[in-house]
């Protein structure tokens, strides 16, 4: 009010929080987008899959998503063995549909039924020295039948 004149009217609100309007200030609302600034080998890795990988950190960040550095080399492991394409696709939709958890990414490329390419990459053979030989049976040795 202004000399008993209404100038602005802002919504009630509760106890302790405020209305601000842009338009009462003199200069505009700060616009643009900070910069991401990686700072691991993974975070690097993570953010050259393109631009799906940083919305998607930017929507996990902003979700409060924990262990967010778990998240990226998790994708990073699906880029591994899935393909870098099949990768943005999944961080894609989890971006979109706001999954950010353990395991969602995986899940998405196995939706989109994405096939593990013929050799992996960085994979090693997993070698178990010292185990016990035991029998081999063949699938059917486990199917039911009727009686």
């Amino acid at each position: 009010m202004h000399q008993g004149v209404p100038v602005a009217v802002h919504a009630l609100l509760a106890p302790g929080e405020a209305s601000i309007a842009d338009a009462h200030y003199p200069t505009p609302a700060p616009t643009g987008v900070r910069a991401l600034r990686p700072r691991t080998a993974s975070e690097h890795a993570f953010l050259a899959l393109g631009a799906e990988a940083e919305d998607y950190l930017r929507a996990a960040a902003a979700a409060g998503t924990a262990r967010l550095h778990e998240r990226l080399d998790e994708a990073l492991g699906l880029e591994r063995t899935r393909g870098a394409g099949q990768t943005r696709a999944a961080l894609a939709r989890a971006t979109t549909f706001g999954r950010f958890a353990h395991g969602d990414r995986a899940s998405i490329v196995d939706e989109l039924h994405a096939t593990p390419p013929a050799a992996v990459a960085d994979a090693e053979p997993l070698a178990l020295r010292g185990l016990p030989k035991v029998a081999v049976r063949s699938l059917d040795d486990y199917r039911r039948t009727r009686r």
